[in-house]
């Protein structure tokens, strides 16, 4: 019995709003702009980080993950720099934990810049993080079928966009409320080095577990 496509769309709303949720380099990125710079600057960060997930949204629909697992040295490659990519902001979040919240340091990637920046430092994030490849290009993949109609697969697409803009957007809402703004200024430092201690670890296991199975 096929499939119904409003249960598939839902079905991938569900799962896809589950997997954004989950705490991980992005909310970080996007809660810290927002707390620290303004509500635009969080905003624009989380519109960067939607743009990746579409970008890989649709590549996976149209078949690009099939090609990653015929090369799976590229993705392996993806991953090493990416990882390395986190372990530098963490070392950037630790060496500036001290530093005056209005200072102009480029901390776990966010730099005092404009809109554009922000945007760009949400790509760069966003980019970094290979699980939003597994995501895509497993997951998602596995919920379509060889007869899902094309429609579906937009919509789908769709659905990707407003899910991750929508949380984003309630996250630097949520940040950049003023209690939060102050609480955050306040404990600036320690809240810096345990996001750099999560993202350093995170970024290291990326790392050695790339390199791992591209020497292998």
């Amino acid at each position: 019995m096929p499939q119904s496509p409003i249960f598939l769309l839902a079905s991938i709303a569900a799962i896809h709003l589950l997997a954004v949720a989950s705490p991980g380099p992005s909310f970080l990125l996007v809660s810290r702009a927002a707390a620290l710079k303004s509500r635009a600057q969080g905003i624009m960060t989380g519109l960067g980080v939607t743009s990746v997930a579409l970008f890989w949204a649709i590549a996976a629909s149209l078949g690009v993950d099939a090609l990653i697992a015929q090369a799976p040295w590229a993705f392996d490659l993806m991953q090493i720099a990416g990882g390395a990519y986190l372990t530098w902001i963490a070392i950037q979040s630790f060496r500036h934990a001290d530093a005056k919240p209005l200072a102009a340091e480029p901390v776990m990637g966010l730099s005092s810049g404009t809109l554009w920046a922000a945007y760009w430092n949400g790509i760069k994030g966003s980019l970094a993080n290979p699980k939003i490849i597994v995501f895509f290009g497993s997951i998602f993949v596995a919920l379509f079928s060889p007869t899902t109609p094309d429609c579906v697969r937009i919509a789908a697409v769709g659905i990707v966009g407003i899910n991750e803009f929508s949380w984003y957007a309630f996250v630097a809402f949520a940040f950049s409320a003023r209690r939060v703004q102050d609480f955050y200024r306040r404990a600036k430092a320690w809240i810096e080095r345990a996001m750099g201690t999560f993202i350093g670890f995170f970024g290291v296991r990326l790392v050695v577990g790339g390199l791992m199975r591209f020497a292998g």
